[in-house]
């Protein structure tokens, strides 16, 4: 009876073993460091009064960078000035764009407004904010005029413009029409304000990207192979060539990653359909040809990764 009361352990080691390799512990994923400032991305203040900014660091690994020291600085001092503490002081009406500096880290810009009338536009938001797009499709923007206490402003014209007409067209309505792989970003203006850009990222059906497995370093695990992410015109498909072999091991699967190691954000597939061969892999709608760089093999219940390849 003692034999059979330890079968269970006994599976469990053996299906370890199929996974547990030097890096059971994953080491954090690196990111883009980056500067995040409040309030923003638009604010707006009445001529005379201040706003106070604030700003965090994040390094590489995602983490707050505690005691960093920030610069601040206005595009145009005339309009709104700011201080070493980020203590914005509206002077005369306009538009300024507001950033902050870590080191050789900048903050995207703040696009700060500065009003006479408090009934007058203020702000304007433009909504979606980041949009993802295949060749000919087409995406409809929608703003808003707000005055200084955010609420609609009557009568205010919208117009639209966009920064790269030779990947989209833009229509007077806030109709986008993608017409070639590329980015481009989108600008509301009302009564001489601008909104904060929206992007869009556009694809094109043909469009590929391609990278060689390797076995993750320092382990014994065996990943090689073609990996090819490919956008056709039924969205955006994950291919593994025909000389495709990984090691075998439990619940193996699929992930799209930004680097090298699974994340939060990393984008989990599905389960591997084969250890060797040829086999595809559809990839959701809202992924772009350009969003994640690694293609990942990984061990699910023990968080081991076998080996990636970088998408080029």
């Amino acid at each position: 009876m003692k034999r059979l009361r330890m079968l269970p352990s006994l599976v469990l080691v053996l299906f370890m073993a199929g996974c547990i390799g030097t890096d059971l512990v994953e080491d954090p994923p690196l990111f883009d460091e980056r500067i995040e400032v409040t309030p923003g991305p638009e604010a707006a203040l009445q001529e005379g009064n201040q706003q106070t900014f604030a700003a965090v660091r994040y390094d590489v690994f995602g983490e707050t960078v505690m005691g960093a020291a920030f610069s601040w600085a206005s595009s145009n001092p005339a309009v709104a000035s700011i201080d070493a503490n980020g203590v914005a002081m509206a002077l005369q009406p306009g538009q300024v764009m507001i950033t902050a500096m870590s080191d050789a880290v900048m903050s995207a810009p703040v696009f700060l407004t500065v009003v006479a009338d408090p009934n007058q536009v203020a702000t304007v938001t433009v909504d979606p904010q980041t949009v993802m797009l295949e060749l000919d499709a087409m995406q409809v923007f929608t703003a808003s005029a707000l005055n200084l206490d955010g609420n609609p402003v009557a009568g205010a014209v919208i117009t639209w413009r966009h920064t790269n007409p030779a990947v989209a067209t833009l229509s007077e309505d806030g109709i986008l029409t993608a017409t070639a792989a590329g980015t481009t970003q989108v600008i509301a203006t009302a009564d001489g304000i601008d909104s904060a850009p929206a992007t869009v990222t556009i694809s094109a059906p043909g469009e590929q990207r391609t990278g060689t497995f390797q076995a993750r370093p320092g382990t014994s695990y065996t990943v090689e192979g073609m990996a090819i992410l490919e956008q056709t015109n039924d969205g955006l498909l994950l291919h593994f060539d025909d000389d495709f072999v990984s090691s075998n091991g439990p619940a193996l699967f699929v992930y799209l990653s930004p680097t090298e190691r699974v994340s939060s954000n990393s984008l989990e597939l599905e389960a591997l359909k084969s250890t060797s061969g040829a086999q595809t892999y559809e990839v959701p709608g809202d992924v772009m040809l350009d969003t994640h760089n690694y293609v990942i093999i990984h061990c699910k219940p023990f968080n081991v990764t076998f080996g990636f390849a970088e998408l080029q």
